[in-house]
């Protein structure tokens, strides 16, 4: 089991000079195929919050009008 008393971020990144990975489109798919609801409860065994924006919602800077991809 994992456990942790500190932050941390995990993220994935996409090579936009990989010319078959410039696509916005094929970018969204890639996006919307990774389950992270089910990536939090079976291999962070919940220990997470699922997020959409590198800046945390109790930060002064943070976009309350960003919204998921879905």
């Amino acid at each position: 089991m994992f456990s942790s008393t500190r932050f941390s971020t995990a993220y994935l990144l996409i090579n936009l000079k990989n010319n078959f990975l410039k696509d916005k489109k094929l970018r969204k798919a890639l996006s919307l195929a990774v389950n992270g609801e089910e990536i939090i409860k079976y291999k962070l065994y919940g220990y997470a919050t699922l997020a959409f924006s590198f800046i945390n919602p109790q930060q002064l800077l943070f976009n309350k009008n960003l919204k998921p991809l879905m």
